[in-house]
């Protein structure tokens, strides 16, 4: 293991490829993974499947990702959105 590099490193995160998780139980991991990686405390991590229009509405004062290009979207495809919400919200 390396220690933390430069300002914008290159973040990995592998999943378990012995046991089978949905992709939303996957993506949960590796966002507790990275958040963990930076050292990150936090609470639960739920990943749901949205429409562009409600990903939009519950991210837009937190944070919503536009895919870079370099490797399966074309670039600016809006791909995720995050969003800090009550504990009893269920999305």
């Amino acid at each position: 293991m390396t220690s933390r590099p430069g300002a914008h490193p290159k973040i990995v995160i592998y999943l378990n490829r012995n046991i089978e998780m949905s992709a939303n139980k996957a993506a949960a991991q590796a966002v507790h993974a990275a958040l963990l990686l930076h050292g990150i405390e936090h609470g639960p991590v739920v990943v749901l499947d949205a429409s562009p229009t409600r990903l939009l509405e519950r991210s837009a004062a937190s944070a919503v990702v536009h895919d870079a290009g370099r490797t399966e979207l074309p670039s600016g495809t809006l791909t995720a959105g995050a969003a800090f919400v009550d504990q009893n919200d269920r999305g």
